[in-house]
């Protein structure tokens, strides 16, 4: 999910838009109204202009996250009734839309890093495996006939990750000492 930059900037216009006619009506408002009123002119403001720093047509992880942290704020700020209840739900609906945005982008971006890192493995029997073991021993015995005592202790640990794929392209790592098989990502056929 991506937020294209010209559309959201219609949008915070048509918001501001709303607050400048909210803020010219004459008696309807408090002094605190309008004090809120011409907070939120600013931040929207502020908003637009950090939506038109960029030539890019589409919002980044960065962005989304600013808008979607600066919008909650704002809805938070605005109280849910009178005349401010549409502001304070379409920031609200906003900052929702904004964190659904960053989480998608953020979880493409993961999911890039994580196809990059295991595309060695996107080879029909390819897997990485390391291994380490070790072992610890001790005997005593006394007479040769066998008339003695006799004593061994013994002590050992092995473990193993081994990564490897399947024919969909899933990376799967699997760990010494059973069989646990944990999907780790999908690595893209053909790529």
């Amino acid at each position: 999910m991506q937020l294209q930059r010209p559309a959201l900037q219609l949008v915070l216009q048509d918001l501001q838009n709303q607050v400048q006619f909210l803020n010219q009506l004459p008696s309807q408002l408090s002094a605190s109204d309008r004090k809120k009123l011409s907070h939120l002119d600013s931040q929207l403001e502020s908003l637009k202009k950090l939506l038109g720093g960029s030539n890019h047509p589409t919002l980044n992880t960065k962005e989304c996250a600013e808008l979607s942290l600066r919008l909650e704020k704002l809805a938070h700020k605005l109280p849910p009734k009178g005349p401010f209840r549409p502001l304070q739900e379409l920031c609200s609906r906003l900052a929702l839309l904004g964190q659904a945005a960053w989480a998608s982008l953020a979880r493409e971006e993961a999911k890039n890093q994580l196809e990059k890192q295991f595309d060695y493995l996107n080879r029909p029997g390819a897997s990485q495996e390391k291994r380490a073991g070790g072992s610890v021993g001790l005997g005593v015995g006394i007479d040769a006939l066998g008339n003695g005592t006799k004593a061994t202790v013994s002590l050992g640990v092995a473990g193993a990750i081994v990564l490897d794929n399947n024919d969909e392209g899933d990376v799967y790592q699997n760990r010494g000492g059973g069989y646990r098989r944990r999907p780790i990502c999908r690595v893209r056929p053909g790529s």
